[in-house]
Formats: structure tokens, C-alpha cells, sequence
């Protein structure tokens, strides 16, 4: 097959990355670069979004139950359980009301995640076995957790 019919083959793009390892979009070094920011931008507004629904009262089990019965994605659970996580490992012991810090707890421990650094996004994606299926969960748990900030808005 040759490259240029590689590429344009949805059958040959059913893993995200890497295709080489610390690639991926196939040793295009500025793509590489640009997709990294993305994702760590994505990550930033996920974040933003998961402290707009904690102050307005949802719950980490509500938020999860919420979406995947919204979205209908399965993967919507370790997608948001890791944002939850990620999102509670930069509050202070204040700012957990003792039912968020239990739900989170539990989550915690039902999960095993235990990385909360940036690139986190990243992980989930290359942990996904179908790239077209990662890309519409995340954009269906993005558009569900935009909709339950500001109903009606997207």
C-alpha cells in the first residue's frame, strides 16, 4: 500500500498513538507539537468546566451518572473519573465538603488512577483501542459537561 493511500484509509487509523513511540502524527514534529498543546489545553478547559459543576452543587457520582446516560459512551466513565481526580488533586482539604471528599475517595480507590499530572488526556486516548470511538466520546462527554454548566448554550 502505498503512503499516500495509508493515510487516507480509516481502517489504518484505528489506534491513536503512539505510531512510533513519542510520535504521533507520524514524525511530523510541529504536528506532534500542536497536538500536545491541544490536548494540554483541553485538559485545562476540562478542569475549568469540572469546577464550574462542583461549585454549582453536582456530585462526582451524579456528574458521572449524568453523562454516560447523556452520552451513552461507555468509555465516559474512566474519562471522567480521571478529570474528577485530576480536578480534586488541586483543592485544598477546605474545599472538599466531606461528601465530595467521599465520593472522590471512592472513586479513587475503585479506579487505582493515581496519576493526576498533565498528559493525563493523552493516556486516556492511547488507552482507547478504537480512535474514531475516543474521539466521539470525548467529544460527547465535552459537549454533556458544557450543556450541564450553561443548559441550552451548545
Amino acid at each position: 500500500m502505498a503512503e499516500n493511500e495509508r493515510i487516507n484509509d480509516p481502517s489504518q487509523h484505528e489506534r491513536f498513538w503512539p505510531l512510533d513511540p513519542g510520535v504521533s502524527s507520524d514524525g511530523c514534529p510541529d504536528c506532534d507539537l500542536a497536538i500536545e498543546h491541544f490536548l494540554r489545553g483541553l485538559e485545562l478547559d476540562l478542569r475549568l468546566i469540572s469546577l464550574d459543576l462542583w461549585t454549582a452543587g453536582w456530585t462526582p457520582n451524579e456528574l458521572i451518572a449524568e453523562v454516560r446516560r447523556s452520552t451513552g459512551c461507555v468509555d465516559a466513565t474512566p474519562l471522567l473519573a480521571q478529570l474528577l481526580l485530576v480536578d480534586d488533586s488541586h483543592r485544598s482539604a477546605q474545599a472538599r465538603p466531606p461528601a465530595w471528599r467521599g465520593e472522590v475517595d471512592a472513586l479513587r480507590s475503585r479506579t487505582g488512577i493515581t496519576d493526576f499530572g498533565a498528559g493525563w488526556l493523552t493516556a486516556w486516548l492511547v488507552e482507547q483501542t478504537s480512535a474514531r470511538q475516543a474521539s466521539e466520546c470525548l467529544k460527547a462527554v465535552v459537549l454533556a459537561l458544557s450543556q450541564l454548566v450553561a443548559p441550552g448554550s451548545a
